[in-house]
């Protein structure tokens, strides 16, 4: 019996040593303890989802004054990127070159995914484009707020709306936005009320007399339209006019730029035949 005491007693005493050398001594330094990391820290943060676009939009690039001597126009225009969401144009936004940086001769065009931009593409073929001439370095910020106002489908009839170009040369830089139909007789806003919240933002209502006889007239070049800001058009009224929807998103990407010069509507058809083609429409 006091043999098992013993071994017991023995026993014990080995253990006690080792649970209190676990106790750091007087003046020991000990190194902190490990702790398993938190479960917060563990779980890697996912990120914010994408902000998707209404539609894609592809970046195309062209140097035609560049072009071998022969080389068909628009035969060298490349595809930059397809984009779709709000970051991914961000991304390739702030990695090109602005246009104040571009060589002469350098267009740079963001259109919709799958329209290509020519005169002779399905989408464009009976349409035209409004145009800014700026002086040379100047448009860099136009060029900005016209693709946000684009891509963020902030015009009433964004749907006739195939993208938009700048053009850089020796003296001035043009910005434009080209339409699908020339008259836009088949356009609806996408307010489904009236031409637009900007554009014309009176009550419902019919033209005055005066007016609707100016519109209808079969626009010569260079014609100017009156203000429309204080009448209101119905919309069951449009198909009598020729050029109001195209005259709203003119005046709304005048607004959007804070744009007071005068600018002109072109028709690629009337361009195929003359270099110098004149304005269908100005406002």
């Amino acid at each position: 019996m006091a043999a098992v005491e013993a071994i017991g007693h023995v026993r014990a005493d080995d253990e006690i040593p080792n649970r209190v050398s676990e106790d750091p001594e007087e003046g020991e330094i000990v190194d902190p303890p490990e702790h398993p990391k938190s479960a917060a820290a563990a779980v890697a943060v996912a990120p914010p989802p994408p902000h998707p676009l209404e539609c894609p939009w592809t970046f195309w690039y062209d140097n035609p004054s560049a072009a071998p001597a022969g080389v068909p126009w628009g035969s060298l225009i490349s595809a930059i990127y397809t984009l779709s969401t709000v970051e991914e144009f961000w991304s390739v936004y702030n990695n090109i070159r602005k246009p104040s940086k571009l060589a002469n001769g350098a267009d740079l065009h963001c259109f919709k995914h799958e329209i290509e931009p020519k005169w002779e593409h399905p989408k464009c073929a009976n349409g035209g484009r409004w145009t800014i001439s700026l002086p040379r370095g100047k448009s860099d910020t136009y060029w900005m707020y016209t693709l946000l106002a684009m891509i963020g489908e902030q015009f009433d009839y964004g749907d006739e709306i195939c993208g938009a170009a700048i053009n850089v040369r020796p003296k001035q830089e043009k910005i434009a936005i080209w339409t699908r139909n020339a008259s836009n007789k088949a356009a609806q806003p996408r307010t489904g009320t009236h031409l637009g919240h900007t554009a014309l933002s009176a009550p419902l209502g019919w033209a005055p007399a005066s007016t609707a006889l100016t519109m209808l007239r079969a626009p010569g070049p260079s014609q100017s339209f009156p203000d429309l800001s204080s009448y209101g058009i119905h919309l069951l009224s449009l198909q009598n006019f020729p050029c109001v929807l195209q005259l709203s998103i003119g005046r709304q990407w005048k607004e959007f730029l804070d744009f007071n010069d005068t600018i002109g509507f072109i028709v690629h058809e009337d361009a195929k035949k003359e270099r110098a083609a004149k304005s269908r429409y100005s406002i």
